[in-house]
């Protein structure tokens, strides 16, 4: 997309925005990159990107970048979870009672995260329907 082109909603690709210096700098913060390590990579210091990152536009593109990537990457832990299950529940009837306890920890440790993470994930959907019908309702005038 070209600087003039607009997306359909009338606005430009927040892409547009960023020359090669940005471009790899935003991809090497998704990667999880130091400050340092990204600004590196173009030769230049840690300071560089933190006031790249005082940038609202460049603030919110590495974050919807790192927020893609870590999409990705959970997609493909996704994928091997049912072998990963299958090898733990084999380590649970493990001759060496080492072996068993940690299987027993891993498992317990791994139940406990995705909890967490499915309570979050429900809060969060609960706050954004609630942001989404508060906005709806901003929009609708009331008769007196």
């Amino acid at each position: 997309m070209t600087q003039n082109e607009q997306l359909p909603d009338g606005g430009s690709d927040p892409q547009d925005q960023f020359d090669e210096r940005d471009e790899v700098v935003l991809d090497a913060l998704a990667l999880g990159r130091t400050h340092a390590q990204a600004a590196a990579l173009v030769g230049l210091g840690a300071k560089w990107t933190q006031r790249r990152l005082g940038d609202e536009g460049f603030r919110i593109e590495a974050r919807r970048r790192r927020a893609a990537h870590l999409d990705a990457v959970s997609g493909q832990l996704a994928a091997i979870g049912p072998d990963a299950v299958s090898v733990l529940l084999a380590a649970m009837v493990d001759v060496d009672s080492s072996i068993r306890l940690r299987a027993a920890i891993a498992a317990l440790d791994t139940i406990t995260k995705l909890g967490r993470q499915t309570d979050i994930e429900q809060r969060l959907a609960n706050v954004e329907a609630k942001s989404f019908r508060a906005g709806r309702l901003r929009g609708v005038r009331r008769s007196s």
